[in-house]
């Protein structure tokens, strides 16, 4: 199945989820909400197309397509990355890792331009900014948790949404790919 193809059949069952959740009184308007934009949000950035370096998913991180590189590497196409729940979860903790390694090295490069322009040129430099660099990832990864512990019903709303979208590409793939095959045999 193609992107767009992906794309349609997501977005239709996010808008009719949603709806049947509010409908339902599964969930608030505000978490139904949620689950309908969270599981256009994994259609949109966290496809298992991401294993592929030009897809509709990799293509929507526009400057940042860069990041899943090393994903495409790692990942042959329709293999673990379209094994549901497994695939989500090897996305996210790439993305995780990403993002960490990302703003340590920020912070480790804005740690030494600050000391250079207060210090002046010297060794320390680079020991003092990957100190505070790791402190402020240390002091980052126990926000996040807090923010976690403090949104726990939103996370794991967000959660079961993009899982969803993952389950319907992964499905969808399967269907198309079961119906190519009995074209095949008919011919």
């Amino acid at each position: 199945m193609m992107g767009a193809q992906h794309f349609r059949v997501n977005l239709v069952a996010a808008v009719i989820s949603s709806v049947g959740l509010i409908a339902f009184q599964l969930l608030s308007i505000k978490d139904a909400l949620i689950f309908g934009s969270s599981l256009v949000f994994g259609t949109v950035f966290l496809s298992p197309d991401l294993d592929l370096l030009q897809s509709r998913s990799t293509s929507s991180w526009g400057g940042f397509r860069w990041i899943w590189l090393g994903y495409s590497r790692l990942f042959r196409h329709r293999y673990l990355s379209h094994v549901p729940i497994v695939g989500l979860g090897t996305r996210l903790l790439y993305l995780l890792v990403a993002l960490c390694i990302a703003y340590f090295l920020g912070d480790l490069l804005y740690s030494g331009v600050l000391l250079f322009e207060a210090e002046g040129a010297s060794p320390s430099i680079l020991v003092h900014g990957l100190e505070t660099a790791i402190t402020d990832l240390y002091t980052l990864q126990r926000s996040a948790v807090k923010f976690l512990a403090d949104n726990s019903k939103e996370v794991v709303t967000v959660l079961a949404a993009i899982c969803c979208a993952d389950l319907l590409h992964v499905g969808c793939d399967i269907l198309a790919s079961m119906r190519r095959k009995s074209s095949r045999k008919s011919n």
